[in-house]
Order: C-alpha cells, then sequence, then structure tokens
C-alpha cells in the first residue's frame, strides 16, 4: 500500500489529544521536535487543500524531495498564497528556529537556555492573546505564565495548529 505524503485534516485533529498527552511527557527537545513535525503537517494538510488536486501537488509537498516539502517552504508558500497572516508566519519562522536550535545543538536542550528563551520571548501570538482574552482565562497571571519560554512556545504551537486546521476546513477548501 502506497504511503501517503500528506496527513488529511480529519487524521491530524483525531491526533490533538494524544499529541498533547505525549507533549506533557516529552522531554524539551522532544516537545519542540513533535511540535514543529505536527506543524508542518497541519501545513502540508492546508496546503494540500487549496493546491490543484493532482500528482503535480503531491510530489511538491512530498517531505523527502518535493519543492515545497520541507517546513520553511510550506511556510513561505502558506504566507504567499494568504492563508496564514504575517504574524502567524512570523511565528511559524520562530518555531522552526527554536527547532533548529534544539536539533542542531546537543547543548541547547532545555527552554532554560539563554538562546532558546530569547528566541521564544519572540512569538507573537501569547501576545494576541493577551489582548484578546485575558478577561476569559482560568490562569491568574497571563504575563508571568507566558514568561516561561516552554509556556509560550507550546501554547503558539497550540494556536496556529487549531488555526492552520481551522483554515483546512474553513469554506474555501477543496475538504468543504
Amino acid at each position: 500500500m502506497e504511503k501517503k505524503t500528506v496527513i488529511i485534516v480529519a487524521d491530524l485533529l483525531d491526533q490533538v489529544k494524544e499529541l498533547r498527552e505525549r507533549l506533557i511527557k516529552e522531554s524539551d527537545v522532544g516537545g519542540v521536535l513533535i511540535s514543529t513535525s505536527f506543524l508542518e503537517a497541519c501545513l502540508a494538510s492546508m496546503l494540500q487543500a487549496y493546491l490543484k488536486k493532482s500528482s503535480v501537488t503531491e510530489k511538491l509537498l512530498n517531505p523527502i524531495s518535493g519543492t515545497i516539502g520541507n517546513y520553511s517552504s510550506k511556510c513561505d508558500v502558506a504566507y504567499c498564497l494568504d492563508l496564514i497572516l504575517k504574524t502567524t508566519y512570523q511565528d511559524l519562522v520562530i518555531i522552526g528556529q527554536t527547532r533548529n536550535l534544539f536539533a542542531h545543538d546537543h547543548l541547547k536542550g532545555s527552554f532554560n537556555d539563554d538562546d532558546v528563551r530569547k528566541i521564544c520571548a519572540k512569538l507573537n501570538s501569547p501576545n494576541e492573546y493577551l489582548k484578546a482574552n485575558q478577561e476569559q482565562t482560568n490562569i491568574d497571571d497571563l504575563d508571568e505564565y507566558f514568561e516561561n519560554p516552554k509556556n509560550r512556545f507550546v501554547y503558539t504551537v497550540s494556536y496556529i495548529s487549531d488555526l492552520l486546521m481551522k483554515k483546512t476546513l474553513s469554506e474555501k477548501s477543496r475538504y468543504t
């Protein structure tokens, strides 16, 4: 049986609960790598939903040999097709940079590392959330909560993956 290169959004939605449970148990390195991989799958699913249904689309999105098969290219194309806002794009780039810090430097295996803390502080989604939902949360001090780089990273990944899956299921995609 041929392996699909893109996970359909329904399967991604089914994986969200398991993903969150796994992230709680994972090390910082494992959590960052798994989170970024999940975002990449969400991006691929969204792009597939908006691009022409064709073997060419499958070839483009192939994670091994596709022109837009890597995380960075998927982010770029999603932004250029106006599927995501600039702030979302910027956060996706920062998440990719964070993943690269963890993946390519064996000493940067913690959110407590100064370089990791600095890059996570640049994530904008928590700031947007704070502006819109200060009154509607059960967290006493959201500013303090989001000062923690791991909280900031995990929240941003959750928020963006939700945005991407909603966009995939929106009325303009082929899934509807």
